[in-house]
């Protein structure tokens, strides 16, 4: 982590001192507005759009030309505490449900019955930095010292949004305030027009834990396509990997070594709220994330970032 990303950690309560009304009133390309009970930045660049809400710093939205990366849900509400479906939510301090976390990261859950996915998808952050051109928007944003009865570790957050119509970048920072243990990902859902005709390259000869069949461990023998319901654990996942639409390509890079694919299918879908019984066949989720033998460790005083960078293949 760079000293510069350290000092926007650090003074985060200061940079928080200029008020949300004077980073988005110097802006040419960023508005406040309303989705329901949440405020939302929307962003207009130079041939894409994005938006994100400030509870999660969930991007729901983004778009290159009329062509959507990024898939969210047609039936999303938009509730206080509440994770909107679809965008990019943030999981974190801890992945799906508490149990399924190791064994350091349990200890320092607290609450009987934990939210899944942890609970910083749900708390408000705080925009503390706004950079823009022409072509390019760069948001920061910080959650410092969340309030919580579900956790009893201590650290910031930061979550850095880099917007152009070339890529679109996520780096999360965690800054360690006592010795923590956690697990994380970007929980990424991606839009597609036909789930039969999409494909994930790039996990050829990647072994993953199957969460359909007990944790069961296999090797992906060609690229992955949808033909079921699908939840996948990557612990060893190379660097990059391609995904696949009727509509174009994407090259999606990490510094991660662990990724999830997910697709509800027919009969979850028919359970999930916010969600058509049909949209499985318009989405899929492949999410950077530091899960399982990836999980992070720090010392009081570290970081680590957690970073995603997602680009059109040409």
């Amino acid at each position: 982590m760079s000293d510069d990303q350290n000092s926007t950690l650090n003074s985060s309560t200061q940079a928080a001192a200029k008020s949300l009304d004077e980073l988005l009133g110097a802006s040419h390309h960023c508005e406040l507005t309303m989705r329901g009970e949440l405020e939302v930045i929307e962003v207009s660049g130079t041939g894409f759009a994005a938006a994100i809400a400030l509870q999660g710093a969930q991007l729901l939205e983004f778009a290159v030309g009329d062509l959507s990366w990024i898939w969210l849900s047609e039936e999303a509400t938009y509730e206080s505490g509440q994770s909107v479906r679809g965008g990019i939510p943030v999981c974190w301090p801890w992945f799906g449900a508490a149990d399924k976390n190791p064994a350091e990261v349990q200890q320092l859950i607290t609450a009987d019955n934990p939210a899944a996915h942890g609970f910083a998808r749900s708390q408000l952050w705080s925009l503390c930095e706004l950079e823009e051109s022409s072509d390019l928007t760069t948001l920061i944003f910080v959650l410092s010292a969340p309030a919580t009865d579900q956790w009893s570790g201590a650290a910031t957050l930061s979550l850095e949004v880099t917007l152009s119509a070339k890529a679109l970048e996520l780096k999360l920072t965690t800054l360690a305030h006592a010795p923590i243990h956690i697990c994380q990902a970007l929980h990424s859902y991606f839009a597609t027009s036909d789930i039969s005709c999409t494909y994930v390259s790039g996990l050829q000869n990647v072994s993953f834990y199957d969460a359909l069949d007990n944790w069961a461990e296999r090797t992906e023998t060609t690229a992955l396509r949808f033909e079921a319901e699908t939840d996948r654990v990557y612990d060893t996942a190379p660097p990059s990997c391609t995904l696949q639409t009727p509509e174009h390509a994407l090259n999606l890079t990490s510094n991660s070594s662990s990724l999830v694919v997910w697709n509800p299918w027919i009969e979850k879908a028919e359970r999930l709220s916010q969600f058509d019984d049909q949209a499985y066949q318009r989405m899929f989720c492949v999410e950077t994330a530091n899960l399982l033998s990836d999980a992070v460790s720090l010392q009081s005083g570290e970081s680590y970032t957690l970073s995603m960078r997602l680009s059109q293949v040409n």
